[in-house]
């Protein structure tokens, strides 16, 4: 596969929240890290194509458009250290970059170098030499191998030299990302949450899909327990992201959450706007309690949404966004696992191909539409086109099978992925969770695509658990569940402590009890936080009830086991329950306002990733 990294450097003002330890030099104490991001010198890397104007969803190969890691700001010269706070074989692993760079520096080149030093040793571990250019646009990363006896007092050195007799260019310092140390033999097991974006449950072979769009999904989730009507907690990506990675609902972690629309909910007045927020600045992460347990921890996303800015990276030691295809994303994380060397890890893949355009590379677009997109004149139509009109079946037909045709090639490339961990035995010793952040409308309810409604088409994601030895394979499990329920259940599964104070539950439970009801039988599922619309959109739900409502005039109420397809409204015939609902989710609604009000922050994307932001359809890039 061609691989293309280069990333221009951007380092954003975010104290990182984890560090191996207080960091010195030879003489001075340092500042803890800041969140650094390294990005891609588009303009450069893209003129390189034969066709720089072909679409960024339809390039082949591996790029990495952004990297954020927590990373210390150095000088030339100068040794920066940090302590070992672990014994053993150990996997050692460190990455510099070089801050912005001024016009004729490109070709001046640096060495970096990592030595393990103690009393009476000081060994080489590694070296990395490369020019100034291209550590302003890529982290560059060495890896070793180190044995540290328990009674060393030993500590890890790193330091970059520019190479010959050259002035250091006055704002291209050396940056050095915290280096991680971690014993290669471990009885933990590793953790992989394969997430794609955008995935209705309904379309999947292990859910009943006629057609054959998931067969290596279906392969690995026989292997475990899946969770037959998991619901997300909202119709789009960064909500949901934020409840998988805290075990909160929206209106607690607040990212991309609407702080307009939320106030206006239960008012019975329009607000379309779409103020962003970022991630709650006092609520843990999963990434961050697996890398505070001494985990290696690591992010692959391909969603222009998922970016640093709103702090969704929190607890990632590395966290990087790709072009653009499951097959790059496989590629970056197949590597990063590899490099690993036996240490224990946290690994987050996110595919996107599920989501608008449908465009499946070949053979996955003929494979249900009889013929590829490219040869369909003008396709891929665009999303406003389509939203302001009643497609014709055919073109309603082709949207379902290019988006079938997108997910089996994901599948394909997930297989790919598993068939690598499998030949290196790390599968049977990682915790797999498959997920999806939401589901896609094709017209059940008279609309398309997701983030404007709560019915179940944009709310019904698959959900499985896959750890041999802790979770029963075969295991099906059909109650109604929310994917708040991932974090706790992860760590738990982890044999890590979960924090108090979360509203997911951990289904572990479950695993050994099926139908027994430790509490979780009647728990309603809550979703909200809905991108775009007149008004803010909430949905209480159990296996036979559900509510939708926007707090005052719009409210439906369907009996979901009598009417599954959400087609008979029922609100006139309930009406009391109907109010008693509407009642207790603008209660909450207040409640978790006036609690979350002072951690709540707007983000502010550049232009640069608003138009990304809107190239993928997404509304109100830019918040008014």
């Amino acid at each position: 596969m061609d691989c293309r990294v280069s990333p221009i450097v951007s380092c954003a003002v975010l104290i990182a929240l984890l560090s191996l330890a207080a960091c010195r030099d030879e003489a001075d104490p340092r500042p803890p890290p800041v969140r650094t991001t390294i990005r891609i010198d588009g303009k450069r890397a893209l003129g390189d194509l034969a066709d720089p104007k072909r679409p960024r969803w339809n390039l082949d190969g591996t790029w990495v458009v952004q990297e954020t890691r927590d990373a210390h700001a150095g000088a030339w010269d100068r040794v920066m250290t940090f302590p070992i706070a672990v014994s053993g074989d150990l996997t050692v692993s460190a990455a510099f970059a070089t801050g912005s760079l001024p016009p004729g520096g490109e070709d001046v080149r640096a060495t970096f170098e990592l030595r393990l030093r103690a009393p009476g040793r000081n060994e080489l571990l590694a070296t990395a030499e490369s020019s100034l250019y291209a550590t302003s646009h890529a982290w560059h990363d060495v890896r070793a191998r180190a044995r540290v006896a328990p009674s060393e007092r030993a500590e890890l050195a790193v330091v970059a030299r520019l190479v010959g007799n050259v002035a250091a260019p006055p704002t291209a310092h050396p940056l050095f990302a915290v280096p991680l140390a971690t014993p290669r033999a471990s009885e933990r097991r590793n953790v992989l949450i394969v997430s794609v974006d955008t995935l209705r449950a309904d379309h999947m072979g292990f859910h009943g899909y006629a057609r054959p769009t998931s067969p290596h999904v279906d392969a690995l989730v026989a292997r475990g327990a899946v969770f037959e009507r998991a619901i997300s907690t909202s119709p789009w990506t960064l909500p949901s992201y934020g409840t998988l990675f805290t075990g909160l609902e929206p209106a607690r972690h607040r990212a991309g959450l609407s702080a307009r629309r939320e106030a206006a909910f239960g008012h019975g007045r329009d607000d379309a706007h779409g103020d962003y927020q970022k991630l709650a600045g006092d609520v843990a992460t999963m990434a961050g309690i697996f890398a505070a347990q001494g985990y290696a921890t690591a992010a692959f996303v391909s969603n222009p949404f998922l970016d640093p800015e709103i702090e969704i990276d929190r607890g990632f030691g590395e966290f990087a966004q790709y072009l653009n295809r499951a097959e790059a994303g496989v590629e970056l994380a197949s590597r990063w696992v590899e490099s690993r060397d036996g240490a224990p890890w946290f690994l987050f893949l996110h595919l996107m191909d599920p989501h608008t355009p449908y465009a499946p590379p070949p053979p996955f677009g003929a494979q249900f539409a009889g013929r590829d997109f490219a040869a369909v004149e003008g396709w891929p139509p665009s999303i406003a086109e389509v939203r302001a009109r009643d497609p014709d079946q055919a073109l309603k037909d082709l949207l379902v099978d290019f988006y079938d045709g997108e997910i089996a090639y994901t599948d394909a490339q997930i297989g790919r992925f598993l068939d690598s961990l499998r030949a290196s035995g790390a599968l049977d010793r990682t915790i797999v969770v498959f997920h999806s952040d939401h589901g896609e409308e094709f017209w059940e309810h008279g609309s398309f695509e997701h983030g404007h409604a709560l019915y179940e088409e944009s709310l019904h994601v698959p959900l499985a658990f896959v750890a041999p030895g802790l979770v029963p394979a075969g295991l099906r499990v059909a109650r109604r569940t929310s994917t708040v329920d991932v974090f706790p259940t992860v760590l738990e599964l982890a044999g890590i402590a979960v924090p108090a104070g979360l509203d997911g539950q951990s289904l572990v439970p479950l695993f050994a009890a099926p139908r027994a009801d430790p509490g979780l039988a009647a728990r309603p599922c809550l979703s909200e936080a809905t991108l775009y619309g007149p008004r803010e959109l909430k949905s209480w739900s159990t296996a036979a009830q559900k509510l939708l409502t926007d707090g005052a005039a719009r409210t439906q109420f369907f009996d979901l086991a009598a009417d599954p397809r959400e087609l008979r409204d029922l609100a006139p015939q309930r009406a009391e329950r109907a109010q008693e609902l509407r009642d207790l989710l603008r209660a909450r609604a207040e409640t978790t306002r006036r609690a979350s009000a002072s951690a709540s922050e707007s983000a502010a994307f550049d232009r640069e990733r608003r138009a990304e932001i809107e190239k993928f359809g997404y509304p109100g890039g830019e918040p008014k």
